[in-house]
């Protein structure tokens, strides 16, 4: 039997558990209490790994789980005891990560992080995120914003795996490329 890579278990897992979250009509709590489950195991680092390792036996590792457990509601107990049961605990902040990406796809949120060479006040970064949402087509932008004084002005986006740069130092690069050739 062949291993899985981590991505293969996030996506599988993650669709499984979004799947069966929208499927009871329960993304919002589950979304919410997944960030919560994740920001555990962010805290722990070492304690998917503590729960899936030889380390321990399994009556202690469930009782390292059991607080965690007894907080959540009875889809995300099942889903972090199924984790448990597979070994797949380990994983679980990738697994959420996948949930997230799905949740975020459903309802049209981007995340992009934006770098200009001043800060920008609320007013300019909501007109930044209407436009960024227009061009991607999302209902909602989450602006990250970086301030960078080295690209001079203008606006660099980041979002997606998509770059979209408007800064004045790229476009001096063009054009002292341009007039080099």
């Amino acid at each position: 039997m062949t291993k899985l890579a981590k991505s293969q278990v996030a996506r599988r897992y993650g669709r499984a558990m979004f799947d069966a979250a929208n499927e009871k009509q329960q993304l919002e709590p589950v979304y919410d209490e997944l960030i919560q489950v994740q920001g555990v195991f962010q805290s722990v680092p070492n304690l998917g790994t503590v729960l899936t390792g030889a380390g321990l036996q399994n009556p202690e590792k469930e009782a390292l789980l059991k607080p965690l457990l007894s907080s959540t509601s009875p889809l995300v107990h099942n889903f972090l005891q199924m984790l448990f049961d597979y070994g797949r605990l380990d994983d679980t902040v990738a697994i959420i990560d996948e949930f997230k990406r799905l949740y975020d796809e459903q309802n049209q949120t981007v995340y992009a992080d934006v770098t200009t060479a001043v800060s920008l006040d609320e007013t300019q970064k909501q007109r930044l995120a209407d436009s960024i949402a227009k061009r991607v087509g999302a209902k909602t932008v989450h602006v990250n914003q970086i301030v960078n004084p080295d690209i001079i002005g203008g606006v660099i986006v980041n979002s997606n795996n998509t770059v979209i740069d408007g800064s004045i130092r790229t476009r001096l690069a063009h054009i002292r490329q341009s007039l080099t050739r």
